[in-house]
């Protein structure tokens, strides 16, 4: 990791503001980014899990009275990461990773742009809530890249921006923490000076800013600009699974 700090900490700081405003950020863009340029994937957890699990922290306690999760949610979401991540470690190759890494961005964002076709996959996700967190947190565990699906099951539960934002918080949190402690388990975490850094840099960096752009910038009027980031990145992603 040392030869790409000059790289990573201004991505980690790009990608933390952008977390600060729209809720993701490090997972969703930083996990392909690093990919892209050619870091094995479970380095790259090493790299963006410790920052993205600084950021969900600070997040969970300034919001935590707005914070709804069941004991029954939580532990379906362990189970399911955990089946994930071994799904990762053990059966599938980088290549892969990325291939599907891709399509489930292409998804996010054909959801995202058609929303108003996907409004009856609304009701039947808070019909079958318990099933919908296990897939996501099964797709997560496998590619890093639930959290579009996470924002899409918290806006179908919650109509305030500050109860989505804290609860897809709190998930984010439960999976980033797991994700360490899991892959420390199976000795694929790699421990370096350089992460404590980049986490250093994204938890002082929201500290200090974010907490002002989350009430200065409205997300709405970005939204389409996003959804289009995340499809480049979904071709992106499978164009350098061939390559």
């Amino acid at each position: 990791m040392e030869g790409n700090l000059c790289f990573l900490i201004p991505l980690v700081l790009i990608l933390t503001l952008f977390q600060s405003v729209f809720g993701v950020g490090l997972l969703l863009f930083g996990t392909p980014t690093l990919l892209a340029v050619g870091i094995p994937f479970f380095e790259v957890l090493s790299i963006i899990l410790p920052p993205s699990l600084s950021i969900s922290v600070q997040q969970v306690i300034r919001n935590k009275q707005l914070i709804q999760l069941s004991y029954n949610v939580t532990l379906i979401i362990f189970f399911a990461l955990f089946a994930g991540l071994s799904i990762a470690v053990f059966l599938i190759q980088n290549s892969q990773v990325e291939l599907l890494i891709g399509l489930v961005l292409i998804i996010i964002s054909i959801t995202r742009f058609r929303e108003e076709r996907f409004r009856t996959l609304k009701y039947k996700i808070i019909n079958h809530e318990r099933m919908a967190f296990f897939l996501v947190s099964l797709i997560h565990g496998v590619t890093n890249m639930g959290g579009g699906f996470l924002t899409y099951i918290m806006s179908s539960k919650y109509k305030s921006k500050e109860k989505i934002s804290a609860n897809i918080a709190t998930i984010y949190a439960i999976y980033a923490s797991f994700q360490i402690m899991a892959l420390i388990y199976f000795e694929r975490f790699t421990f370096d000076i350089n992460a404590l850094i980049l986490t250093f840099i994204s938890a002082s960096t929201y500290y200090l800013i974010g907490n002002f752009l989350i009430n200065k910038i409205n997300d709405n009027y970005f939204r389409n600009a996003i959804t289009f980031i995340i499809l480049i990145y979904g071709f992106v992603s499978i164009l350098s699974s061939t390559s």
